[in-house]
């Protein structure tokens, strides 16, 4: 009878290979201990592309000095300053922490900031400082239009415009203030803070009332919260004399000089420009009047050319001009925009 042969004993191994990151949170070791004033950072909603930040008083409570050995930071859209290790805080001591948000897309972004003492791969956590931010879309203003200009407006008179702004943003934009900039140039229909509604518009009134002659320039600035840059829009508009006006009567007279026509000169007029239409088919222009309160426009004068005076114009009365392209056939568009005029 032959021996068996003796069997190979099969084993099996486990590997089990444990990877370590961050601070422990144990403090087995005598330290300081550090408190926190906020406890934790929750810098709420921050548009995309600003930033906010918040300063943290840390303090030692503990009866010994605090070493900062180090700083463990996450979150990759928070940064931190003021705490730079190696560094100690005796006890009493306070430091302040700086934390700025500034997120790079929408959603909600998580963080947290840990102060470590120690060395080697076990280190004591003395602080765990929780972040929480949001992203939020810009609110994106704009207004047609964004260039505004008055044209030539006689000394003694305005002539308004109507401005529509527009939020064509993801989010509701606050406008917290409108600040004007410019000598004759106003605003009315726009009382801020507001809020404009994503997909919202508003619209208000530029006013231009020169205070001599000359060209003038001037513009109105939109602020809205979390740090955007808001909207400028600029404005521009030509004072100019009234017809027959800044000549001196002949010597001894007392009276203006006769224009040789015997029709007396004109006291008042409104001047209107406008822009040239896009379309090629286009020959003229047609300019409309409604006489304050009626809201109703009467033709008052075709023209070839981008500009018309009024020169029918009546002391004390306020009086809105719209303007239509013709074409060759007589087709008219709608009305432009409009703009009114207010005689003293």
């Amino acid at each position: 009878m032959r021996d068996k042969a003796p069997q190979a004993t099969r084993s099996l191994q486990v590997f089990l290979f444990l990877a370590f990151t961050g601070i422990a949170a144990s403090a087995t070791h005598a330290q300081g201990h550090l408190t926190s004033n906020p406890t934790a950072a929750n810098f709420g909603n921050v548009e995309i592309g600003s930033s906010k930040t918040i300063q943290v008083i840390i303090k030692n409570t503990g009866s010994t000095t605090a070493v900062v050995t180090r700083e463990n930071l996450n979150g990759d859209m928070y940064t931190v300053s003021g705490i730079k290790p190696p560094m100690s805080i005796a006890p009493g001591a306070k430091v302040v922490m700086s934390i700025k948000f500034e997120p790079s897309k929408a959603g909600p972004e998580p963080g947290s900031v840990i102060i470590g003492s120690g060395k080697g791969f076990f280190p004591t956590a003395l602080l765990v400082y929780s972040l929480s931010g949001t992203g939020v879309a810009a609110a994106t203003l704009d207004a047609t239009p964004i260039n505004v200009s008055f044209g030539s407006v006689l000394v003694g008179t305005s002539i308004s415009k109507s401005v529509q702004l527009e939020n064509y943003g993801t989010k509701g934009a606050i406008i917290a203030s409108a600040s004007v900039s410019g000598a004759g140039f106003s605003t009315t229909g726009l009382t801020t803070p507001m809020t404009l509604a994503a997909g919202g518009t508003k619209s208000f009134t530029l006013k231009f009332t020169p205070t001599g002659t000359g060209t003038d320039s001037g513009t109105i600035t939109l602020k809205t919260t979390f740090g955007s840059k808001g909207l400028t829009l600029n404005m521009s508009g030509t004072g100019i004399k009234p017809t027959g006006a800044g000549s001196p009567p002949p010597s001894g007279t007392g009276s203006p000089r006769s224009t040789g026509t015997g029709v007396p000169a004109v006291a008042h007029s409104v001047a209107l420009s406008w822009d040239a239409s896009t379309s090629p088919e286009v020959v003229g222009y047609n300019v409309y009047r409604a006489t304050s309160p009626s809201t109703t426009y009467a033709k008052l004068a075709n023209s070839l050319v981008l500009n018309y005076a009024d020169e029918t114009v009546q002391a004390g009365t306020t009086y809105t001009y719209v303007v239509t392209a013709v074409n060759s056939t007589g087709e008219e568009s709608v009305h432009s925009g409009s703009v009114t005029a207010v005689i003293p």
